[in-house]
């Protein structure tokens, strides 16, 4: 599913709007809820924990996952910081995002396991687990 967080400058500068999308149909988004928040009463993005400005602007409505909200929080913080810039959309592909976190977590597998295993031990351990199954079936057949 693909997301969009669209976090807005409104009018009078003194407050912002964050807007959940979600993608319907192909490159096609419905809104899912928006969230209007006074500048004043966040705590700034660039001073203070990511986590208190998170918590600020997750609700009951809008509840990004952790990943996003942090990615929503940095976002808020160059929107803040550039007086020029009234508008930043954070697109989410969550297909791309786990396939992303399963390939690095196996390549952290194969890093780790090949900082453990000595080259060649793995292929060795896993033909003689083979051997040995093989073995046991053998053994259970003939009785």
């Amino acid at each position: 599913m693909k997301q969009k967080y669209v976090i807005s400058k409104n009018d009078d500068d003194a407050s912002i709007t964050i807007t959940e999308f979600s993608e319907v149909d192909k490159d096609i988004y419905a809104q899912l809820c928006a969230e209007t928040f006074l500048v004043a009463d966040l705590p700034d993005p660039l001073q203070d924990n990511p986590e208190d400005v998170i918590d600020t602007f997750r609700s009951r409505d809008m509840f990004p996952p952790s990943d996003y909200a942090v990615r929503i929080a940095d976002s808020l913080a160059r929107l803040l910081a550039d007086d020029s810039q009234r508008i930043i959309e954070v697109k989410i592909d969550d297909k791309a995002e786990i396939t992303e976190r399963r390939i690095a977590a196996e390549k952290l597998a194969e890093e780790e396991l090949g900082e453990t295993l000595e080259g060649g031990e793995l292929d060795n351990m896993l033909e003689s687990d083979t051997a040995e199954t093989t073995v046991s079936e053998t053994n259970t057949a003939d009785k």
